[in-house]
């Protein structure tokens, strides 16, 4: 699991499209931080669908020069992503690997185009993602050409999925 950085919001706090956006702190010393241009969106960022109840907390950072796409916490909306737009925040080629924390579920329809186009993955670590209430699942890592590496997806509960 991935540590989790402190944050402070930007003055005044930036928005992109549907999510609110914070910088993470400069680095300490001996920490390791953020290296900017290594990722298209550093830093933590929220996101929560208009009209919605949901959110989900998520972040990009470089790790061991890899820009990883943390979901951090709370629950990933439903998006209503097609095959032409995922729907979801994070996107480029950029992201090389994916990691979830513990405290993050799928809304029924979540999941959906949730990880895809994401060009440079690699690896995702999806065993922490609650999936008891997701529906849909469709293409989930759909034109990920590098993907080799899913973690986690036999921990998964699929009992209510109807679309994958």
């Amino acid at each position: 699991m991935l540590p989790i950085r402190g944050t402070r919001a930007c003055n005044p706090p930036e928005t992109h499209q549907n999510h609110e956006h914070q910088r993470t702190p400069p680095q300490t010393q001996g920490e390791p931080g953020p290296q900017a241009g290594n990722c298209n969106q550093p830093g933590k960022h929220k996101w929560t669908t208009s009209g919605g109840t949901d959110s989900l907390l998520w972040e990009e950072e470089v790790i061991d020069n890899n820009c990883v796409l943390t979901l951090v916490s709370g629950t990933v909306p439903d998006h209503g992503g097609t095959d032409d737009a995922t729907g979801v925040p994070w996107t480029g080629d950029t992201i090389d690997r994916v990691t979830v924390n513990d405290d993050v579920k799928l809304a029924p329809k979540g999941g959906r185009l949730l990880f895809s186009k994401l060009p440079s993955l690699t690896n995702a670590d999806v065993t922490n993602l609650d999936t008891k209430n997701a529906e849909d699942l469709y293409a989930m890592f759909w034109t990920d050409p590098k993907l080799t590496e899913i973690d986690g997806l036999d921990h998964w509960d699929t009992s209510n999925v109807t679309n994958m």
